[in-house]
């Protein structure tokens, strides 16, 4: 991540090289951010650790929470591009407020309703 680069509430960032020196400089600058998603590629020990390792340096508990890891939903996929559709669908549901420990499959409760036509509509569009 450029440092001093803009982003905003519509942005998110996530972690991908296993280089502690690089992605730990990056999710620190991104967790004092208002992006909706913050992760780290990585196994559960490694974010664990990184956790850690963040809350030594000048972050808060509540910014080291909203470090998602690993990240990406389990499709069961082991191939990069089949992670990444695991990655995405994580920060989708999450940016549209959608509960992750009840199971994805339940659509009870959903809204029909497509949330970008109904603002585009509420705007006059």
């Amino acid at each position: 991540m450029p440092r001093g680069a803009a982003l905003g509430a519509n942005g998110a960032v996530v972690a991908i090289m296993h280089d502690p020196k690089l992605d730990d400089l990056t999710l620190m600058e991104a967790l004092r951010t208002p992006v909706f998603y913050v992760g780290a590629l990585g196994s559960r020990p490694n974010h664990d650790a990184r956790r850690e390792r963040l809350l030594q340096f000048d972050l808060t508990r509540v910014e080291a929470v909203h470090h998602h890891g690993p990240v990406g939903m389990k499709p069961g996929g082991l191939t990069p591009p089949e992670i990444a559709i695991g990655v995405v669908a994580e920060m989708t549901a999450i940016r549209h407020g959608v509960d992750l420990v009840r199971p994805l499959a339940d659509w009870s409760g959903s809204n029909p309703a497509c949330a970008v036509s109904v603002a585009a509509e509420a705007a006059g569009r």
